[in-house]
């Protein structure tokens, strides 16, 4: 993507996010894509963030992607930090993985951007060469049904017990995306001891209802393992 494409797509976002009092917190621009994240709501150590990613082809025509992220730096960094180590030697793997790995990300997302309920364009919103004047007006809708719609129904989980409360439940119900590993983990940063051996107890279990590699097993219980010792400290 061209420099005066990434300038045009972050200078119009951030006309519309500031002009409604939200605040633009980072940008990332590569070859291939542009992505900038937008504070919505914040607690005191959970916050709620849209996020848009712009792809322009080359035939002129661009897609605009966007969803919702629930970011807990604590919960993301005991994730990170108490994973077990990979089977091989970690200096083998490439430059990219390493960085990936270390890299903190977001502790759940909420599926519902692909949603008509909430919005008008579900996405990805895909623009011709000849709509790139409507960017601005899909930016606005996709904002102010956040704020109109997303933020008065999800800023509960900024809250640690309301997302701890949350995140065991089927996605149908809390809308979270996640997966049985971050879920265990949000139980122990939120100091839920009962409700994560519940919550262990029935992984255990099976109840996901799908049979588990022998190597895939041996990483969660070391994980379930060192997530307890936190929870010990």
């Amino acid at each position: 993507m061209s420099q005066s494409s990434f300038d045009r797509f972050v200078e119009i976002l951030r006309q519309i996010i500031e002009a409604r009092g939200l605040t633009l917190l980072s940008t990332l621009a590569d070859d291939f894509k542009v992505s900038a994240v937008v504070e919505l709501r914040t607690g005191a150590e959970i916050s709620l963030q849209l996020e848009f990613s712009f792809h322009e082809r080359k035939d002129g025509a661009l897609s605009l992607i966007y969803g919702f992220l629930v970011r807990w730096p604590r919960a993301e960094q005991m994730f990170r930090d108490l994973r077990p180590p990979p089977s091989h030697d970690i200096n083998e793997l490439p430059r990219a993985v390493i960085e990936y790995r270390n890299r903190l990300h977001p502790i759940a997302q909420l599926r519902i951007g692909e949603d008509k309920s909430y919005f008008s364009r579900p996405s990805p919103v895909e623009l011709g060469a000849s709509e790139s004047r409507l960017i601005a007006q899909a930016l606005a809708e996709v904002v102010d049904a956040s704020i109109e719609t997303v933020i008065p129904e999800y800023s509960r989980y900024c809250d640690p017990d309301e997302l701890s409360h949350a995140a065991p439940k089927p996605e149908r119900i809390s809308r979270l995306l996640t997966h049985p590993m971050t879920v265990a983990t949000i139980l122990v940063a939120a100091g839920k001891r009962q409700e994560f051996e519940r919550w262990r107890s029935a992984y255990r279990s099976g109840f996901m209802g799908k049979p588990r590699k022998p190597r895939v097993q041996e990483r969660d219980e070391q994980y379930m393992a060192a997530l307890e010792g936190r929870l010990s400290e």
